[in-house]
Order: structure tokens, then sequence, then C-alpha cells
């Protein structure tokens, strides 16, 4: 019984050394250290694996969390898509980890799997979940807030299809998102071993839709940590979503704010796989330059891989910042993957 074992641990840790490893973090009553084990991050894995491409690290971390027993699944002499393979099978860790822990959590967790399923899926509002669910509101409510204690659930403040900023709902982290988005839709029915074009369709999607996620979350914090490289006339905060997902003239940007001398434009190449390409810039520079000139725009330009040409000579400029994975991963950021 878990109350009796912890009503008898101050009498045993006054006799011995006693490690209690745990999965949420407690209290005791008695003066105790804490320990808190690290999540596995991209520099970590790329520091124990030194022939591991970094954009297979990247998605590692970005379908697993960091979590090391989901980790440790991945034979990194294999290809991310071949490694899928072996992750979505019926009886794998990776298969079995949300189970446990939802049963963990919840005693009926049939009831949170449709909600996480449906944020997962693109019903991000109360509304949407509602109709989803088939649930009242006041019910998506009370689950939601369950989801929310048990720190499966993540809150962000967006703007609607109407331009009204809203509550958006999502699974937390990237493993939750993965499996309800791609393996929960399997259950009752065993898995057929994916290979060849299908495994790499599943390895494609999931670059668009969990992958490119998590990179631009990283893009984000090098943003707060360096914009003063190249802006420090005010201090900029990142979080009005009125400011986020903006269109210019017909182009998408994932941040644009003006201020009294500049317009500050942050563009992140959502296509994992593919560097930041010329025609891309050359019709930014195109839709900007019609509200102000090019002097007067600072641009923060992130892709997963190495810019083209074109724009990569943009880094002489002193307004255009370019950063792609490498340049995330050095040293000086290492801690923005933590």
């Amino acid at each position: 019984d878990k109350e009796e074992f912890l009503n008898a641990l101050p009498e045993l840790a006054g006799k011995a050394y006693v490690v209690l490893i745990v999965r949420n973090q407690m209290s005791l009553s008695f003066p105790s250290d804490i320990f808190q084990m690290t999540a596995v991050t991209v520099p970590m894995l790329l520091t124990g694996n030194k022939a591991l491409d970094p954009l297979d690290a990247l998605r590692t971390i970005a379908i697993t969390d960091g979590i090391p027993e989901l980790v440790q699944l991945f034979d990194f002499q294999r290809t991310f898509a071949e490694n899928l393979g072996l992750l979505f099978t019926q009886n794998s860790t990776y298969f079995r980890y949300a189970e446990s822990e939802l049963r963990r959590h919840f005693r009926t967790p049939e009831t949170y799997n449709i909600l996480l399923y449906g944020m997962a899926t693109g019903h991000n509002r109360i509304s949407q979940l509602a109709e989803f669910s088939g649930f009242p509101q006041n019910k998506c409510d009370k689950y939601l807030k369950a989801l929310d204690k048990a720190g499966l659930l993540e809150t962000v403040q967006r703007n609607d299809t109407a331009g009204h900023v809203r509550t958006h709902y999502y699974p937390k982290g990237g493993y939750w998102k993965t499996w309800f988005r791609y393996v929960f839709p399997s259950q009752g029915c065993r898995l057929k071993p994916l290979e060849g074009d299908s495994l790499q369709l599943l390895a494609n999607d999931i670059d668009h839709s969990i992958v490119a996620e998590y990179f631009k979350t990283v893009c984000w914090k090098w943003m707060r940590k360096n914009y003063g490289d190249y802006y420090w006339d005010e201090i900029l905060r990142f979080d009005d979503p009125k400011q986020q997902n903006v269109t210019v003239n017909g182009v998408h940007f994932d941040y644009v704010q003006e201020t009294k001398d500049h317009t500050i434009y942050v563009k992140i190449w959502d296509d994992i796989g593919e560097g930041f390409p010329k025609a891309e810039f050359q019709k930014i520079e195109t839709v900007t330059t019609k509200n102000r000139p090019f002097y007067e725009n600072i641009y923060f330009l992130f892709s997963a891989g190495r810019a083209c040409n074109y724009v990569e000579q943009l880094r002489n400029l002193d307004t255009v910042a370019v950063v792609n994975l490498k340049s995330l991963l050095g040293q000086k950021n290492k801690e923005l993957f933590g």
C-alpha cells in the first residue's frame, strides 16, 4: 500500500540510504535530496551517436519527447523511416507506452482518448471538441482540466478563422500527438508491418505534422534568446497572437511586428527535408518591400537544412538572420533543446 510505504519511510531513512524513483515529483515528510531525471535531448543524442544525422536526431526527439525508454528503441544503424516500421507494431513499447500512462492517470481512459484524438487531428477549440466527441461543452471543460492536471494538455492562444483570439487545445508533446494521430486509429486491429513506399509516406507525413512543429518550437526559443543581436530598439515578446501567422500581400509569415523604424518578419521554412529556397525569399523580398524599403525590414529565416546559396549570402547583411539546424546545434544554443 502506497500510504503505508510512505509512512514507514522516515524510520527506514534513518537507518539506511534510500533511493526512491518516482514518475511524478512528490514531497516527503523528512529531509531528502531530489534529483530530476533528464529527458534525452538532440545534442545528447548526437554526442552519444557520432554518425547520426542531426535531422534524424531531431526527428527521434520530436516523436518521443526524449523519454529515455522510447529513445532507446531506435536502431541508429537504420534510417528514421525504417525505425518507424519497428515502432509502429502492435506489441512495441512505443505502441504500449501511451496505454499504460493513460491507465495510470485515468480510471476510464476511453473518455479522454476521444478528446486527445480529436485534438491530434485538428479539432482544437472546445466547441469543435464537443461536436467531435459528442460530449457537452461543460463535460469537455471538465475533462480538459483533468488532462491538464495529468500533464497531457497544452493550451495556446491563437487566431481562429475569423481572426478572433481563442484558446486552442493540443496533446502535450510530440509523442502524444504522434500516438493519437497515427497509432490510436488502429486500436482494435493488428497493425500490418509497414514497408517500402508506405513507410516513407508515413515518415514524410510525420515530418510535416510533428517534426516541423518541434523544429518551430526550437526556432522560437532561438528567437527569444538571440533576436537582440539584430534588433535592439525595444524588447520583443512574440506572444501576441495577432502578430503570429500573418499574411502580407499573399505570403504567410510566422510572425510580423511593426515598430517605429522597422518591420520584423519571421519565416520558418517547414519542409524539414529542404533548405530555405531562393524562390521563397525572392517572393518575401517582393511583398515586404512594397510596405517598406529592404533596409528597414529585419528578416529571421529558419530552415532545418542548409539554405540555398542565394539566401546564405544574405548572412552578410545586418538585417538578415539565416538559421539552420547546424547553427541551432552550436555550443551556445544547446540549452534550446532542454
